[in-house]
């Protein structure tokens, strides 16, 4: 149980500032890459636990996250006999738009088989997830910016909005006035 909530806030803060740097990075080395991964899990783990101490904010528990949901592919059969790759065993043509609760979206991360970054050639701009349950149906897409969206709503007690924002150097969140 979470006795002391605002030590876990402020580090779901600091983390999406933390994650927000990484629209601008280039380039991602193995060590960079687990360090995305675990800031990912962590946060949703700690909201999941705050959200289990009743320390998350009404109106930002009830909110719903869109997200879209891509079904599965023959392939992804193929694969629990080792056959086919993670990029084919979902239909990344067909999605559709959907939306999780807080507490779903946390136990897609905290019980994730498949997670990958989505790093078109100029930076990070969200993840693919599937839990263990969810993996034969569908894996879903969030982008970075809802990312630091809930952690930043989660750990202010008030919902966030973030503009995404483009320049010469590259992609970021533009945080609202306080």
């Amino acid at each position: 149980m979470i006795e002391q909530s605002s030590y876990w806030k402020r580090d779901l803060i600091k983390t999406a500032g933390q994650l927000e740097k990484r629209y601008r990075q280039k380039v991602y080395s193995v060590r960079s890459l687990f360090a995305i991964e675990k800031q990912m899990f962590y946060g949703f783990y700690a909201i999941r636990k705050l959200i289990e101490a009743k320390a998350v904010e009404k109106k930002i528990l009830g909110n719903q996250i869109a997200l879209t949901a891509y079904p599965v592919t023959e392939a992804f059969y193929a694969n629990l006999n080792g056959g086919s790759i993670f990029k084919e065993q979902y239909n990344y043509v067909n999605g559709e738009r959907v939306t999780l609760s807080l507490k779903e979206l946390c136990h897609q991360f905290v019980h994730s088989y498949n997670f990958s970054l989505f790093t078109p050639v100029d930076g990070l701009y969200g993840f693919y997830i599937a839990s263990d349950r969810d993996k034969a149906e569908k894996i879903y897409y969030i982008t970075l910016q809802k990312v630091v969206e809930i952690f930043l709503s989660v750990g202010s007690d008030k919902i966030i909005k973030t503009e995404l924002i483009f320049n010469k150097k590259g992609a970021y969140c533009k945080l609202p006035l306080k």
